[in-house]
């Protein structure tokens, strides 16, 4: 798996990595923000059967590979990532925005998960 992800052209490894970090499936908008690239469209991703469309979103082609650029993550990187997607759904859904905040060590996680169960109430 790791050799795959070393063959990758830098965008779409940056792009598969942030993915792993949001999870098994993902919207394009979400992965757009967290690697800074508006117009990137998965298309590296999906030619190298990492990844396939599901509809509007997007899904890892196996389990394995999600773990395994998860893992490969330093965990500098992984906390960067977390708090990215916890920008992203600020507002979007804060159950998502805690468990980011969480996953990424941030002090605000045990603040953000009474706001998460206040709005899933």
């Amino acid at each position: 798996m790791l050799a795959r992800l070393d063959r990758l052209a830098s965008v779409d490894k940056q792009a598969l990595l942030a993915a792993s970090v949001i999870g098994h499936r993902f919207g394009l908008k979400t992965l757009r923000h967290m690697i800074g690239s508006p117009n990137y469209d998965c298309s590296g991703l999906v030619g190298s059967y990492l990844v396939r469309e599901d509809g509007t979103d997007f899904i890892f082609a196996n389990a394995l590979i999600r773990d395994g650029a998860y893992e490969s993550l330093l965990q500098a990187n992984r906390q960067e990532l977390h708090q990215k997607a916890a920008e992203w759904f600020d507002g979007r859904n804060l159950v998502l925005r805690g468990r980011h905040l969480d996953r990424g060590g941030a002090a605000e996680a045990a603040e953000a998960y009474p706001a998460a169960a206040r709005q899933s109430a």
